[in-house]
């Protein structure tokens, strides 16, 4: 016996499934942009040890606002210093540009970063009072920002 579809359950059935899609969405424009460049998870400078001042952990999580949180730790417990990832670009095979706030001080980030493999550094980044922090994977004082790699694979 074939049953007949109304209009309104149709209507329903599309709004149902409209519904179940989005809620099915998990990730957003930024998320899906570090996340194929596989810069989300842990990186340290060295894997092996635990964070501390000379061995600092990096923390890449999709957030449930739709951003990305980044926090610097540099000792287990510690508060550490946390950004707010809101717009990445994928720039080529090694280099990803990302847009985002220093909690710290609320000065917008513009950054990029450089992956070989599965190790990780700033290559540059410019706050938006105009201070260089980093440029081409060196300190303007002088000294590079360290390789990470990625813990965990």
């Amino acid at each position: 016996m074939m049953r007949r579809v109304t209009r309104k359950a149709s209507a329903a059935g599309c709004a149902i499934g409209t519904m179940l899609w989005a809620g099915g969405a998990l990730a957003s424009p930024v998320q899906d942009t570090m996340g194929a460049f596989g810069l989300l998870g842990v990186w340290a400078d060295s894997c092996a040890g635990p964070a501390a001042g000379n061995n600092e952990y990096a923390t890449y999580s999709a957030s449930p606002d739709g951003t990305v949180k980044l926090v610097y730790s540099n000792a287990p417990g510690e508060p550490g210093n946390t950004y707010r990832w809101e717009d990445a670009e994928i720039l080529g095979p090694h280099f990803m540009w990302v847009k985002g706030v220093f909690l710290g001080d609320g000065l917008e980030q513009y950054s990029i970063v450089e992956r070989q493999g599965d190790r990780l550094r700033v290559w540059s980044n410019i706050d938006s009072s105009g201070r260089v922090l980093v440029e081409r994977g060196a300190f303007p004082g002088g000294g590079a920002p360290a390789w990470s790699e990625k813990c965990g694979g």
